[in-house]
């Protein structure tokens, strides 16, 4: 089967985006800089590598970067030999890339990568990052951002939970010097944040005036697009889901929590998993576009407004020959016996004229019926398109648990040895620890006859202390001390 993501992040998807996101980094790089000069920095989900061209033009002496092996190499910003294809949604990416190179660097990159992941690849991917670096330069799409591939979007808090679980602290010392900046794209200014190792050597170079806020914001542009472009058809189903979640994140942010709370639009779209249009990810992601649906519908009805007044005019033409036939009595113009006695001809125009008003009723109702097949095949187009990408959703979900499976079952093997060699290790263990007891109890028999013979001694001397040859050789024991030999 063919990789999705080879269609979703095509030529064009990196085309696109490659030039914005090389200006955003000229202006976003210096800033965090500014603060912390890296002297190498690996940048994970790198796309062609606007981020990491960057930071070697500034000077950074190491880079490389990570994504998926259809990143074509020809639209690459960077060195071939600096690009690492590896599968982002796999975890323990930490030992792919440090089987190639230096596991470690001095800055981790990785932006508007996280949402693109399935939720369930959310904590390992954050165990990833932290493992490669000190200092993590992060961001990842709000929920209903909306962009190409998003099945995970998440509130930043979501994120710093999850860093500072691991020892991170985050500053937010990008976002607003970046949030007016025309030249920086407004989902990197919306959602950059720097993470810190707390015990690192680099923590102290930080503000700590810029830790730890409050994290969720959207920017202007962010709402004007959401409101202008982007209808979700099934925003509905997530009302009330949706605030609880922000609300107990939040909450669990701000009173110094360390651990994800459990999320009810997750666990709406866990049981939902067959039928999950209406359901996460897919309620986000889903849009339409009533406008165009209305054009469509007005196009068609405009059309069947024009073959129902070719109809009528035909109809008028019918009742003018009608009028023409018959015979006018208004008092002044003599009987015309030759056209009322054509009652042949007359019986056959009202017969015309009849079979004109039925067959304008016939394409009234073939209008009508022609509307109601058209809302019906409406319907069953966005069924089929929600279906398809509900399916499409349950694939991506069930191949990263099956490959998940998959690996945990690679490494049984190698656990079941580990157990027989700690079982090992456990029985010499235990049998050092018994010949050590041996040796303690002896070597506490051994102490407890010092200490008897110690108090013997002690007694000993009180006894020859008080005695009365201890007195009275007491002069001699002075002369002597006074004529040493």
């Amino acid at each position: 089967m063919a990789d999705p993501s080879i269609t979703l992040y095509d030529q064009a998807f990196y085309a696109a985006q490659a030039e914005a996101s090389l200006e955003s980094a000229r202006h976003v790089l210096p800033e965090l800089f500014r603060y912390y000069r890296p002297d190498s920095v690996i940048d994970v989900g790198c796309g062609v590598g606007p981020w990491l061209r960057t930071a070697l033009e500034l000077g950074v002496p190491r880079g490389l970067g990570v994504d998926g092996d259809y990143v074509r190499r020809e639209q690459l910003l960077i060195s071939p030999d600096q690009f690492c294809p590896a599968d982002l949604s796999q975890p323990d990416l930490f030992t792919t890339i440090s089987s190639k190179t230096d596991g470690r660097f001095g800055l981790v990159i990785s932006l508007e990568v996280a949402e693109h992941l399935p939720f369930d690849r959310s904590e390992s991917f954050v165990d990833d990052l932290t493992r490669l670096g000190d200092v993590v330069l992060f961001s990842a799409a709000v929920p209903y951002q909306y962009g190409t591939g998003h099945i995970n979007e998440q509130w930043p808090e979501f994120w710093a939970l999850l860093f500072r679980n691991r020892g991170f602290k985050c500053f937010d010392i990008l976002r607003q010097p970046m949030w007016s900046c025309p030249q920086v794209d407004w989902w990197y200014a919306q959602n950059a944040l720097v993470f810190v190792r707390e015990e690192s050597a680099v923590y102290d170079r930080f503000p700590v005036n810029a830790m730890d806020g409050p994290l969720a914001k959207i920017h202007p542009a962010a709402w004007l697009s959401a409101i202008l472009n982007h209808w979700r058809p099934h925003r509905a189903s997530a009302r009330g889901l949706e605030e609880a979640d922000l609300a107990t994140i939040a909450e669990r942010w701000i009173t110094g929590g360390t651990d994800l709370p459990r999320l009810k639009t997750v666990e709406h779209g866990r049981a939902s998993l067959f039928s999950a249009a209406d359901a996460f990810p897919n309620n986000r992601l889903l849009i339409d576009d009533p406008e165009a649906k209305i054009a469509q519908q007005d196009d068609s009805l405009a059309n069947r407004k024009n073959e129902l007044d070719e109809v009528r005019g035909a109809l008028f033409s019918l009742r003018s020959n009608v009028v023409e036939l018959l015979p006018i009595d208004d008092g002044t113009q003599p009987p015309q016996p030759e056209k009322m006695t054509d009652g042949n001809l007359i019986l056959r125009l009202r017969r015309e004229y009849q079979s004109q008003q039925e067959a304008l009723k016939r394409v009234r109702q073939q209008l009508s019926n022609e509307r109601d097949e058209l809302e019906k095949t409406r319907a069953q187009v966005a069924h089929k398109e929600a279906e398809s990408a509900r399916l499409t959703a349950a694939n991506a979900t069930l191949r990263s648990q099956v490959s998940r499976h998959v690996s945990e079952l690679a490494q049984l093997p190698g656990l079941r040895n580990q157990i027989c060699t700690g079982q090992d290790r456990i029985v010499a263990l235990e049998t050092r620890l018994s010949t050590l007891r041996v040796e303690l109890d002896a070597t506490n028999a051994a102490v407890r006859t010092l200490k008897d013979a110690y108090a013997s001694a002690q007694l000993e001397i009180r006894s020859l202390l008080h005695s009365t040859s201890w007195r009275m050789t007491r002069p001699l024991r002075a002369v002597r001390r006074l004529f040493p030999t």
